[in-house]
């Protein structure tokens, strides 16, 4: 089921699979079939979604939609009843003879900064790590590879708890919901995450702060309305240009709307 999984989400939820797939069965049906005109359409196709998805701000609007709804904070919130920074997991591997921070993906680097500067400005707060343990008999559970990022950074351990025992977003929640109950607590996890975590969160009866990490939506994007982003500088400068960061951004927010909608299914949002 794990490899079916990947193989989809390879081939038909992310622009390189969609245009390999294309270009793959085009060239095929060319080269075979010189009369037919499924090859070169297929082939056209493929050249299509490259420059679409290259050149234009389709996949910046995509990854909008799916951050704008929750804002960065410069401060952390000052609500009193706030218990715990809860900062889910990413991914990572362990490898003894590496420092740490190599272990652990940019995005899931950039969650613990988030959590550790939000920690700085509550200290007071006890910092949670959550995520249970990757592939491989010699790995670490990311909580831990997080947990001792955050380490190395200043947070002493006695104000960090570990979660190790899920393995998604809602293994994590359903586990943090037994240390905070029905209270308050900031949930940092990557900004396109976001409405995902959150919406399993509050279908749990908990009471999640969205704290974003890792946000790659252009700036313009919480200064103004969704129809005059279209307008911003931001956008007007990125149109006509090539981003080859917005292959990366289509296929990570085509898989978050794949992945609401598989919760949404099981009744988890």
């Amino acid at each position: 089921m794990t490899i079916v999984k990947h193989l989809f989400e390879l081939y038909f939820l992310s622009p390189e699979g969609i245009m390999t797939f294309l270009f793959g069965v085009g060239m095929v049906l060319f080269l075979l079939k010189r009369g037919s005109k499924a090859g070169p359409r297929l082939l056209f196709a493929g050249a299509c979604v490259y420059i679409v998805v290259l050149f234009t701000p389709v996949a910046d609007f995509v990854a909008v939609s799916l951050e704008r709804p929750f804002p960065p904070f410069l401060k952390a919130p000052s609500t009193p009843d706030v218990e715990l920074i809860v900062v889910l997991g990413g991914a990572g591997w362990y490898d003894s003879i590496m420092p740490v921070r190599e272990c652990l993906e940019a995005e899931t680097t950039y969650r613990v900064l988030e959590g550790v500067r939000l920690y700085q400005q509550r200290p007071q707060l006890k910092l949670v790590f959550s995520g249970g343990t990757p592939a491989g008999p010699r790995h670490l559970s990311i909580a831990k590879l997080m947990a001792t990022y955050a380490m190395s950074l200043g947070v002493p351990e006695s104000n960090i708890l570990i979660e190790e025992n899920s393995k998604d977003t809602h293994e994590s929640l359903v586990e943090i919901r037994k240390t905070v109950h029905d209270g308050k607590f900031i949930m940092v996890t990557s900004a396109y995450h976001l409405r995902r975590a959150m919406a399993v969160a509050r279908k749990l009866g908990m009471n999640p702060i969205a704290a974003p990490a890792w946000i790659q939506g252009p700036p313009d994007m919480y200064r103004t309305g969704f129809a005059q982003l279209l307008w911003s500088r931001d956008t007007a400068r990125q149109v006509g240009t090539a981003r080859l960061v917005r292959f990366d951004l289509l296929r990570q927010a085509l898989l978050e709307y794949s992945g609401y909608a598989w919760y949404w299914g099981r009744g988890w949002v």
